[in-house]
């Protein structure tokens, strides 16, 4: 009777002791990251700057080709100088997350439009 109680005891003792290192056990270490090469990952918009340069190449052609007035030009250079704004000030923390970048490509997306729609229209509806 008292081997058999020694033995539950024993199994009991080795069950919490088990119990308390597991966890550490089934942690997998975890490659050092660069932390200068996350912190640029995370405020790098490639592709926004690239959808940028291309809006202010589209207005500049836009003048030089007559297609828009200076009026026009200014009005959508304001439009990408707001946007300039925002994609400072969701860079300014760090972090530019992906709904952050959602909203920049929607903005330039609707700023190439204006520019597609001012460029197309008819020169009497122009001032």
């Amino acid at each position: 009777m008292k081997s058999k109680f020694l033995t539950v005891s024993l199994l009991a003792a080795a069950m919490l002791a088990g119990l308390g290192t597991r966890p550490a056990m089934a942690q997998t270490p975890t490659p050092p990251v660069d932390q200068a090469q996350q912190a640029v990952h995370a405020v790098s918009t490639p592709g926004i700057d690239t959808q940028q340069y291309q809006a202010s190449q589209r207005i500049d052609e836009g003048v030089r080709s007559g297609r828009l007035t200076q009026r026009e030009a200014h009005k959508l250079q304001r439009r990408e100088r707001e946007i300039a704004r925002h994609e400072s000030f969701f860079k300014s923390d760090g972090v530019v997350t992906l709904h952050e970048r959602r909203q920049l490509r929607n903005e330039l997306e609707a700023l190439r439009d204006e520019v597609e729609h001012m460029m197309s229209s008819d020169r009497q509806d122009r001032g």
